[in-house]
């Protein structure tokens, strides 16, 4: 069915070959009434192509299609001939995933289909990176109709995509409440250290003048056993509360650590990894001793570990907090300050620290090209560390014209999604081969 890919009968898309939205409604019908008739679980998935757009800018349609087509490819190789692959709209996709035992099951599935994603792809004279995004919603938990599942696979097609992330994601159908109760945060997150279920995933910083790798700013994401991915900023709040953040920013120092050591052994090269620091876990922790230890037992070079300090850790009174910075200085550990705003940031704190690095507000970057005053506010942090002869990088770059601006005003660096999407360590690791 899927496999079979046609371009010349009516129900089939002419560039994928691939059932259309016609014929996809016809195999849903016969789904839901099987599926009601003997009691069966079934998946609708909602794909999106999240290059298919950049592509179809920069090098025009026929590229476009043939990305579309080389997608549609892979995608119907990984499926069984039970299971139909539908192409939506555009760079999106609808799959039926039948029969299933067990919701479980679906995490595997997912994993083949990313499976041929993980390198790029040859197409004409280009390799093109390319990286999918899934909402995931079963038969009958969040909903007995097609047009509700496809509504909810499409919500949670929408989160996977806020994450910018290659990833997944399951509708829940308690959209309006917090994805986990406080009272099992504490024991799901030790179980998630414990468990493996954290992983962390890599987003490059590039040298505007050259182009070449400066460092990967490290993301942490928590790949939950029943409720699937759990976005940082779903959990880490409720972490700060349990007092559970001091754990959690221990391990992502160790796996950072880590992963600099398997990298430097795979390239006989040290990469940077800049790692967030909350406030909680400069008080809560020995974190000089977290990082002197970590370092030497993965037996790599502190300067090749970024912290990342709050505007609030620079400026506070706090005796141990100054003495950590001190010592992380004699160290050798690179500081940088995230989140920079002009209208906090005292030169003063920048002065008594050899600090290395600001970070522009993400805000401030994105809005660029529509208010004036926030330009203005990126322009002068990029002239502030030019001053105190500090690296400036500017943050959620995802436009050509912003980066054009950026680089004419001597901003230093710069990540976001126009330059590369946060990425799992297996898939940064050949993006770091293509950059040396």
């Amino acid at each position: 069915m899927t496999k079979q890919l046609s371009k010349t009968n009516p129900l089939y898309n002419k560039i994928t070959g691939l059932p259309n939205r016609i014929l996809f409604d016809e195999r849903i019908k016969l789904m839901l009434a099987r599926a009601r008739r003997s009691g069966i679980q079934f998946a609708v998935l909602s794909l999106s192509i999240n290059e298919y757009e950049h592509y179809l800018q920069s090098f025009g349609e026929e590229i476009a299609h043939k990305v579309l087509h080389t997608s549609a490819q892979h995608l119907a190789k990984n499926l069984r001939d039970e299971d139909t692959l539908s192409h939506w709209r555009a760079g999106e996709f609808t799959i039926i995933i039948s029969d299933l035992s067990q919701l479980d099951d679906i995490s595997s599935i997912i994993q083949k289909l990313h499976s041929p994603f993980q390198l790029p792809f040859a197409i004409d004279a280009h390799f093109l990176s390319i990286t999918l995004s899934i909402g995931v919603a079963f038969f009958p938990f969040h909903g007995n109709d097609t047009h509700t599942l496809l509504e909810n696979a499409s919500k949670a097609l929408e989160t996977a995509q806020e994450s910018k992330e290659n990833i997944y994601c399951r509708y829940h159908t308690n959209t309006d409440q917090p994805l986990l109760k406080r009272s099992t945060l504490h024991d799901d997150l030790i179980n998630a250290i414990l468990n493996k279920e954290l992983h962390l995933h890599y987003q490059p910083q590039i040298n505007l003048s050259d182009g070449s790798l400066v460092a990967m700013e490290a993301f942490i994401r928590w790949y939950h056993p029943t409720k699937g991915l759990i976005l940082a900023d779903q959990f880490i709040p409720l972490a700060l509360d349990n007092g559970l953040a001091s754990a959690i920013g221990t391990w992502v120092i160790r796996e950072a650590c880590r992963q600099i050591a398997q990298w430097n052994a795979i390239f006989k090269k040290s990469i940077r990894i800049a790692v967030n620091i909350s406030l909680q876990q400069f008080t809560q922790s020995d974190l000089f001793t977290i990082i002197d230890t970590a370092t030497k037992e993965y037996d790599i070079c502190p300067k090749y570990l970024e912290i990342e300090l709050t505007e609030s850790i620079l400026a506070s009174e706090s005796k141990e907090i100054k003495r950590t910075l001190n010592n992380l200085q004699g160290l050798g550990t690179q500081l940088s300050v995230d989140d920079v705003k002009t209208g906090y940031t005292s030169l003063w704190y920048l002065k008594q620290y050899r600090i290395n690095k600001l970070k522009i507000d993400q805000s401030y970057v994105i809005n660029m090209l529509n208010d004036i005053e926030d330009a203005a506010r990126v322009y002068t942090i990029i002239r502030i560390a030019k001053s105190l002869r500090l690296k400036s990088i500017a943050k959620g770059v995802e436009h050509h014209q912003i980066l054009e601006l950026l680089s004419q005003h001597g901003c230093a660096e710069a990540q976001g999604n126009l330059l590369a999407h946060p990425m799992s360590a297996y898939r940064a690791t050949f993006y770091i081969h293509s950059k040396i």
